[in-house]
């Protein structure tokens, strides 16, 4: 799989999925969607996923580190 790393902590594929890298699980990246984290489609008509470890929550500043 090709992918691009953007920070360190999210990385986005040749076909323009977005996922958490070293995440609580392994997401799965193909062209339906079908994740167990459910994605929803981007602006640019790529799945992004979510994390299960929360940290959209800390980089929108709605949760701070302990």
């Amino acid at each position: 799989m090709e992918y691009e790393q953007v920070d360190g902590v999210w990385a986005f594929t040749s076909w323009g999925e977005i996922y958490p890298l070293y995440d609580l699980r392994v997401h799965v990246l193909n062209d339906d969607g079908l994740c167990w984290y459910s994605p929803s489609l981007g602006e640019g008509g790529g799945w992004v996923h979510h994390s299960a470890d929360g940290r959209e929550c800390y980089e929108r500043g709605e949760r701070r580190p302990h």
